[in-house]
């Protein structure tokens, strides 16, 4: 997703599948569904074996970082055991376990998508109001600066003028 990625994977010679721009400042949730939808056809096709997201993880304005997250095959050890408890029955399921599970998954990549989307959204928009804010502060600066030299140089030439006058009117005496 974005010109960056794209622009990353393709000087390194890596093919690139399909690119997906505009939606890195306003993600909405139809974004994430339509590239999970996406992610998970291929997956299911076979096509990959797995599936990494790479992404700009924001930790505050001045701090981002990039952040790889397995996405496919879901890791399952990182997922809670289950209990047993005194006199739990049979569950039936309603739809089918598959159902639930295809579910779950589709539900779990969109979100885990749209999470990616919204980090970097707020990582690129902070870098953007940090280089703005620099820009800003270079500026006034200059601006200092510029005004500075300014007054000089009209002071300098008031105090030439003035001194002319004077050296003038003592030469008419």
């Amino acid at each position: 997703m974005g010109s960056k990625g794209r622009d990353y994977y393709a000087r390194r010679g890596k093919t690139v599948v399909n690119t997906i721009t505009g939606i890195t400042e306003t993600p909405i949730p139809p974004d994430a569904q339509e590239i999970a939808q996406t992610v998970l056809d291929a997956y299911c096709a076979g096509t990959y074996d797995g599936v990494y997201l790479v992404y700009t993880k924001f930790h505050t304005v001045v701090s981002y970082e990039p952040q790889v997250t397995k996405l496919l095959p879901v890791d399952t050890a990182e997922l809670p055991e289950p209990t047993a408890t005194a006199g739990a029955q049979l569950l039936s399921f309603e739809p089918a376990d598959s159902t639930i599970v295809e579910s779950a998954v589709q539900n779990y990549v969109e979100a885990v998508m749209f999470n990616a989307l919204c980090e970097s959204a707020a990582s690129q928009l902070a870098s953007k109001m940090v280089s703005m804010e620099t820009a800003t502060d270079n500026a006034d600066k200059m601006i200092s600066s510029l005004t500075l030299t300014f007054n000089r140089a009209r002071q300098a030439k008031i105090t030439q003028e003035l001194t002319e006058i004077v050296a003038g009117a003592n030469a008419l005496k």
